[in-house]
């Protein structure tokens, strides 16, 4: 797969950051206006509210600037694991990714974390991601009463969409196959009995 892409994907994936970054900043400003309209009775409620959404914009962040950011390229594994348990904390996935000591290339932590950030395109409400890996690959298992692969994500891992038939959703999918290619990696899947696989193998 070429390693140069498209300047659509560069906005799509803009657009997704936006759209994720917008709800707790929001609710930032909401809380700020709550005080500033209702004064010092309102506070207790909305510091709450000021307090929750500034650290979920906060572990957004993180996740964000590790996943498209130059952090996470050489980011060791503990460092990408801890990014990705914070990201998920509170929410109705469960990660289980046991410390794993294993040689990797560089740039195969932002692929990981690119990974994850599918997870709401895979599984919904109350599932679990599960992390393992083995010399020369990394498995990640998606699993739940609703996990699925949608066709348009796995032909975007296969390096098989055109600009013409992004979103923002086969955006990432395909930024994802990119950075996998850029270090030498490939992404393979397989989806059956509630749960989805998708393995990142590379070369020594």
């Amino acid at each position: 797969m070429p390693q140069t892409l498209d300047l659509r994907v560069a906005e799509l994936i803009c657009s997704r950051l936006c759209h994720d970054l917008i709800s707790p900043i929001s609710a930032i400003n909401n809380g700020i206006e709550l005080i500033a309209e209702v004064g010092d009775e309102a506070r207790p409620d909305a510091d709450v509210l000021i307090a929750e959404s500034a650290r979920s914009a906060s572990r957004r962040l993180r996740m964000f600037r590790y996943a498209y950011g130059l952090a996470g390229q050489e980011g060791g594994l503990d460092e990408i694991r801890n990014v990705t348990l914070s990201y998920f904390d509170g929410s109705k996935v469960t990660i289980d990714w046991p410390p794993i000591s294993i040689a990797m290339p560089a740039g195969i932590g932002k692929v990981i974390l690119n990974l994850m950030l599918l997870a709401p395109e895979i599984v919904r409400g109350h599932s679990k991601i599960a992390l393992a890996a083995s010399p020369q690959e990394i498995t990640v298992t998606y699993s739940g009463s609703s996990a699925k692969l949608d066709e348009g994500i796995a032909a975007a891992l296969d390096g098989a969409v055109l600009s013409d038939n992004l979103d923002p959703v086969t955006a990432h999918a395909v930024l994802t196959a990119a950075q996998a290619a850029r270090v030498g990696a490939k992404i393979t899947h397989h989806a059956a009995d509630g749960a989805v696989t998708i393995r990142l193998q590379w070369r020594s």
